[in-house]
């Protein structure tokens, strides 16, 4: 066994020079599992099965001061020890420059709710919308999952 558990299965390379250390522990303080995450991330939740829902941002290759990037969402195994989904669900297209990032997460009952930001205008519009297209600046945006 590794001497560091937070090292012994983490991540360890990030393209921004930001990561986040999770840790699970007992109830005397004890590590059990940990890992660390690349990139900044905005807003965590836990669901009843103990799988860890990240909401991240994504930094774009091509930024290379980590000012800007895709939304994203990780979810880690309830031991820390596999990736059981990742995806970037933001309004950025595929070279488009700009920002965007999940401000914040819920999970309940195999359902995922994610609220965020973007400077992006790819988000699709659902019938009924409060707002039929995308302004100039700022958009906030609410994606509902259902899962599992």
């Amino acid at each position: 066994a590794h001497a560091n558990a937070a090292l012994a299965r983490g991540w360890t390379a990030s393209t921004s020079g930001e990561a986040t250390l999770y840790l699970i522990a007992d109830a005397t303080g004890a590590p059990r599992a940990a890992t660390w995450v690349p990139g900044a991330t905005a807003a965590h939740a836990v669901d009843e099965s103990g799988r860890l829902y990240l909401a991240r941002r994504i930094a774009d290759a091509t930024d290379t001061i980590g000012l800007g990037g895709r939304a994203g969402i990780t979810v880690l195994s309830a031991d820390l020890k596999r990736v059981a989904m990742s995806l970037d669900a933001g309004a950025l297209a595929d070279g488009e420059s700009g920002d965007e990032t999940f401000t914040a997460i819920a999970v309940r009952d195999g359902v995922l709710a994610l609220a965020g930001h973007t400077t992006g205008k790819q988000l699709p519009i659902t019938a009924n919308a409060l707002q039929a297209k995308a302004q100039d600046g700022v958009e906030g945006f609410l994606i509902v999952i259902r899962l599992w």
